[in-house]
């Protein structure tokens, strides 16, 4: 049973599997994707932040179809 933000989530284990390494080989293909991921993720972030400073924009919050929480971050 895990408790989540969502409530409570009951697993089954089926089958358990004994802890091993893998090698660079195995590994690297898994390692460029988790780069590429992190370099997208990086890129979009600093060009949002370069559009909220950069360009001037006006917020509807009424206009929304639902309820707007501001994020301070």
């Amino acid at each position: 049973v895990v408790e989540s933000s969502y409530g409570y989530h009951i697993f089954r284990v089926d089958k358990r599997f004994e802890p091993e390494l893998i090698s660079e080989e195995d590994a690297l293909p898994g390692i460029k994707v988790k780069i590429l991921d992190m370099k997208i993720s990086y890129r979009i972030s600093s060009h949002m932040e370069y559009l909220k400073n950069e360009i001037e924009w006006t917020f509807y919050p009424m206009n929304l179809s639902f309820p707007y929480q501001k994020d301070n971050t």
